[in-house]
């Protein structure tokens, strides 16, 4: 017994007799296997000798397989079996073909497999390799007759009972083989990498202070719906942690989310904030300018046993007027005070003198 289809082996597909023996001496439950015509045959996708088997077959006492006892003559002949299926349901579910068969011939090879639309009988295209379909190549749930021929050389022999079927494997909707973060002088750049994208709606970069939570979206770019090719990827973060940590959350177009591995850049130099304090003594006008972060900031002045006589947040990406802050200060008493500028990234803390 073998399974054997174009490059897919279980056992040698050359049937050495003395194995040959073996297989053939296994007790054969008749009443589990279907029967074919012994007469040779030319099988079309028009006349299918059954229904192929889902998922796979080790015995040829299975219900799935077929008794054939065909009787081959001797030097080259070809034999053609067709048989009816329906396709997988997953959209990211591919097929891989094989058939398992107990024979005393040698030199068997399997070729000319052919997928056909059922019952129209037109060629589906066929996959390379010619045993694997893979996800995109169907349509889920589809019918279809799947055809293929075995031929044989040497001498006269039987091929007494094959068992044809095909297993079902899943392809994860976005295969990531590389993630790297980069630091540059103002901002972090993230690169990345996919090799196989199926059904991928969109790839979104997110990041952490601390790689377990509180994961927020960095910016996304749109996948492909079925590439099987490598595609390389980049985005930049102008708002990064001292350290930050980065992941690719992939979504496809149902809904399912795919996470990659966390990849973790510390900056070796924190952006500094870009302000300016004038006048400083001040008045009654403080001017906080060159607040050029991005996102939102919040500033807090308090006086020096630490009462909070000024407190509130900024969107620093709203249009400042002359990128500038002014902050009312006629009613504070001459003296010091602690003026704390601070984003999620960083904090800053000046002293200012009210005169």
């Amino acid at each position: 017994m073998k399974k054997c289809f174009p490059f897919v082996i279980l056992f040698c597909c050359a049937c050495l007799y003395t194995e040959a023996q073996t297989f053939l001496a296994e007790t054969v439950d008749q009443s589990l296997v279907h029967h074919v015509s012994s007469s040779l045959r030319a099988g079309s996708c028009s006349s299918p000798d059954g229904a192929m088997n889902i998922g796979a077959i080790s015995s040829i006492n299975d219900p799935g397989c077929y008794s054939v006892n065909s009787s081959l003559g001797g030097g080259s002949v070809s034999v053609t079996y067709c048989f009816t299926l329906t396709a997988p349901s997953g959209s990211n579910e591919g097929m891989d073909f094989a058939t398992f068969y107990s024979s005393d011939c040698s030199g068997v090879t399997w070729t000319n497999a052919v997928m056909y639309n059922y019952p129209s009988c037109t060629v589906l295209t066929n996959p390379a390799p010619l045993d694997v379909f893979n996800p995109g190549e169907f349509t889920p749930s589809g019918s279809y007759v799947f055809c293929y021929t075995m031929t044989k050389s040497g001498g006269p022999c039987t091929l007494s009972t094959f068992c044809p079927y095909y297993e079902v494997f899943s392809v994860m909707p976005i295969e990531i083989t590389s993630i790297d973060a980069f630091e540059m002088s103002q901002y972090n750049e993230v690169h990345w990498s996919t090799s196989s994208e199926l059904n991928n709606a969109w790839q979104v970069l997110e990041k952490s202070s601390n790689g377990f939570d509180q994961w927020t979206e960095v910016g996304r770019v749109e996948g492909s719906v079925n590439s099987q090719r490598v595609r390389e990827y980049q985005l930049e973060d102008h708002s990064p942690y001292t350290s930050t940590f980065y992941r690719i959350k992939s979504i496809d177009l149902d809904g399912k989310i795919q996470y990659s591995d966390i990849v973790n850049l510390i900056r070796k130099k924190a952006t500094q904030f870009a302000i300016e304090i004038m006048p400083n003594p001040f008045n009654d006008v403080l001017h906080i300018s060159r607040i050029d972060l991005g996102g939102e900031v919040n500033i807090q002045i308090s006086d020096m046993e630490g009462k909070i006589i000024f407190k509130e947040q900024i969107n620093t990406n709203a249009n400042l007027p002359n990128n500038k802050i002014e902050i009312f200060t006629e009613n504070y008493l001459s003296g010091m005070y602690i003026l704390v500028v601070q984003n999620e990234k960083q904090t800053v803390i000046k002293k200012v003198v009210r005169l």
